[in-house]
């Protein structure tokens, strides 16, 4: 695994099925991601901007972005078991809708009345850390973030503090913590808009693509599966010839169970903040509010298989992913 290369602050980093080595470069306490531009040192090849690279056997996984370029840090591309992005492009022929889809992502509308989904506000990234202690434990990559969510005015009105769980098999893992950036109290309202996001590919929708839509109580098909809370929703289909797909996690202990915004052409993303618009009307999410001094944590993951829901036993794996993430 690829983690960092900076002018201050480089190492190379390898996941391997059954362990992961790390060879550090980096003088002794540099921990923190510095703000700057990236050079491979190794390749000797400049990045144009921030980001951190993530690589399974020597072979690309990911990369997380965090540059002042976009208005929210992001993974982009995440690619297959077998090496084809499934994700969508960032590129102009790839995006004809919903610009603000970007890979993989956290992001809400209607923070204080702001829209961070849209990107009308932005969500400034402050600092990233790797915790080389996890990988001693278990073979995982540990990235720990701090964005801060920023008001109509440029201010911090919300901190959210991520601790990142990249795994062997594809799996990442989300542990959000939100809580006021200042004195005064953050309201989550009601919306469909959010939270824990990911965009397929072109190849991946289930509308015109080869995508097929389905959750863990058996329901299948967008009609059937959006706006349902589950443990989990996959979406699986046919991407460079091979057999793939992508499933969201809701963990048990979230305060609410997630909502499923998966659409067929492209959408996937799971909230706790959305009743109204799942419901036709007849119910709506009560506000959340954090006071200053209080935190909500959130937990969400994303996982990566070969196959479909079934013959990449998702559902095993999110027994998994709930044994080892519960308190």
């Amino acid at each position: 695994m690829l983690a960092r290369v900076s002018p201050t602050y480089w190492q190379l980093l390898y996941i391997v099925p059954t362990l992961f080595f790390a060879l550090p470069f980096a003088p002794a306490g540099a921990g923190d991601a510095p703000h700057s531009r990236d050079v491979i040192v190794g390749a000797v090849r400049w990045l144009p901007y921030e980001e951190i690279h993530v690589l399974i056997d020597s072979d690309p996984f990911t990369k997380f972005h965090y540059g002042e370029d976009f208005e929210k840090p992001f993974f982009h591309p995440i690619k297959g078991p077998f090496g084809q992005p499934l994700t969508r492009g960032l590129d102009k022929q790839d995006v004809s809708d919903h610009p603000h889809h970007k890979g993989l992502w956290v992001a809400l509308e209607k923070v204080n009345g702001g829209d961070h989904w849209l990107e009308k506000d932005p969500i400034k990234h402050i600092s990233a850390k790797i915790d080389r202690s996890e990988t001693a434990k278990n073979g995982s990559l540990r990235l720990r973030t701090v964005n801060h969510w920023l008001g109509s005015e440029g201010k911090p009105v919300l901190v959210e503090k991520t601790d990142i769980r990249l795994t062997p098999d594809r799996l990442i893992g989300y542990d959000i913590t939100l809580e006021p950036a200042g004195t005064e109290p953050v309201s989550f309202a009601d919306t469909k808009e959010g939270f824990f996001a990911f965009r397929v590919a072109n190849e991946l929708r289930a509308k015109g693509g080869t995508g097929k839509i389905s959750d863990s109580e058996g329901r299948s098909g967008e009609s059937d599966v959006w706006g349902q809370t589950a443990k989990w929703v996959d979406y699986s289909g046919t991407v460079g010839g091979n057999d793939v797909g992508v499933a969201i996690f809701d963990h048990p202990e979230n305060f609410r169970p997630a909502r499923y915004h998966v659409r067929g052409y492209g959408l996937f993303a799971a909230s706790p903040f959305g009743e109204k618009a799942y419901t036709k009307g007849k119910s709506e999410a009560q506000p959340v509010i954090l006071q200053p001094g209080e935190s909500l944590r959130l937990r969400y993951a994303l996982y990566v298989h070969p196959g479909n829901a079934k013959t990449g036993n998702v559902n095993e794996r999110y027994r998994q992913y709930v044994r080892a993430t519960s308190e």
